[in-house]
Formats: C-alpha cells, sequence, structure tokens
C-alpha cells in the first residue's frame, strides 16, 4: 500500500501522460512530464526505486485498481497512454492486437507453404494453433485471415 499511496500523492494524470506533484517543496521536478522510454516504445516511471509502465501507472490512477493481467493498446501506439487507448487483457489477448513484424512481406496469419505454393492461414488462440485453410490466391487467404481473426480475436482483432 506504501507504493500505492506514493503514485497517488505524487503523479498527475492528464490527456495521456503522466506529471510529477507534491515532491519536495521548491522540487524542480514538479509540473514536469513523469517517466522516460525504455527504448522499444513505452515509457517506465521510477517509483520508490521500481520502474513501472506508465499505462499500468495510468490504470491505476484511473480505476483504483492494478490489472490483473496486461494492459493493451487498442490503437496499437505504445505511445498514446491516454485511458480511453487502454483496457485490460489476458496476454493472449495482447498478442492478438498487435502490428505485423517489420519486413514481414505477406500478412498477418499467412504463410507460403513452400511445398504448394499455396497460402496457409493459421490463427493461435491460448496457445493452440488453427488451421483456417489453404488459398491459391494471396488476396482469399487474407481476406480469410482478416475474418478469422474477427471471428476468434473479436474487439483484439
Amino acid at each position: 500500500m506504501i507504493i500505492e499511496e506514493y503514485i497517488k500523492n505524487h503523479l498527475e494524470y492528464k490527456d495521456g501522460n503522466l506529471y510529477w506533484k507534491n515532491l519536495v517543496k521548491g522540487s524542480r521536478y514538479n509540473g514536469r512530464t513523469a517517466g522516460i522510454s525504455n527504448g522499444k516504445g513505452y515509457i517506465q516511471v521510477r517509483v520508490a526505486g521500481k520502474a513501472i509502465y506508465a499505462h499500468r501507472l495510468i490504470y491505476f490512477i484511473c480505476t483504483g485498481s492494478w490489472p490483473k493481467d496486461q494492459i493493451d493498446h487498442i490503437n496499437k501506439d505504445h505511445t498514446d497512454n491516454r485511458i480511453e487507448n487502454l483496457r485490460e487483457c489476458t496476454r493472449s489477448q495482447n498478442h492478438m492486437n498487435r502490428n505485423d513484424k517489420p519486413g514481414r512481406s505477406l500478412p498477418r496469419n499467412v504463410y507460403l507453404d513452400k511445398s504448394t505454393g499455396h497460402y496457409r492461414v493459421v490463427l493461435t488462440k491460448n496457445t493452440k494453433k488453427i488451421g483456417i485453410g489453404s488459398f491459391v490466391e494471396l488476396e482469399l487467404a487474407e481476406l480469410a485471415a482478416k475474418e478469422a481473426r474477427q471471428k476468434y480475436y473479436g474487439d483484439f482483432a
């Protein structure tokens, strides 16, 4: 509970950012943005010697409770920490709502089967692989992948 009290007393949320407040009288940090980039696109704030992701702190400040598992950035932008863009989720759901890997030429969940030259659509849900089908045309495979993500991933597609 000590860390929660510190957060409530010394961090203020406004428009997707955290700001320091009520630090030692005359502190040059009062009113300044809290946190720094961790080099992977996420902002971290040091609280009582512990680095905590800003999106988790914002979720706590706005809801009054810590997330049970993970926090998802709905628009996939890790720097957009507005509370409207954050939602609690499982690890599996968080992996469903992510950007394609850089440099990948095929759409998400579409793989080229080199033995047949067909495009295979495969999703993963709760560590289980789900085969959707095999397609001669890339456009059909992409459409099938999109529909399957909507069916199996719902809001996290």
